[in-house]
């Protein structure tokens, strides 16, 4: 299922218990299960998606979702590249930059 722009996700972790919050930077695809993002890789366990079950509007994103373009595109995996391709989107650290893009307000705005 397509999850919009802007759309807020939470995932949590079977195995420590880590919760991280996602932001779409644009619409696509994003992943029910994740491996867990705990600081230092200190977990082996998965996260599972919230499904977009949370509040919109009161949590701080830690990491967003995105789609690669251009140069980006051609430093992926085959399996990322196709993921993409088919609408998927990838995640990394949420940074000021991203999160105004999406409406939210930064010390920096």
């Amino acid at each position: 299922m397509m999850e919009k722009r802007g759309a807020v996700n939470q995932y949590t972790c079977q195995t420590c218990g880590e919760v991280i919050t996602t932001v779409n930077l644009t619409d696509g695809v994003t992943p029910m299960f994740i491996r867990c993002r705990r600081l230092g890789g200190r977990c082996e366990g998965m996260m599972t998606s919230a499904v977009y079950r949370v509040s919109q509007d009161s949590l701080w994103p830690t990491h967003v979702w995105y789609r690669p373009l251009g140069e980006q595109l051609k430093r992926l995996t085959v399996g990322e590249r196709s993921h993409v391709e088919q609408g998927g989107l990838l995640m990394r650290a949420a940074d000021a930059v991203a999160l105004e893009s999406v409406g939210f307000r930064t010390r920096r705005a």
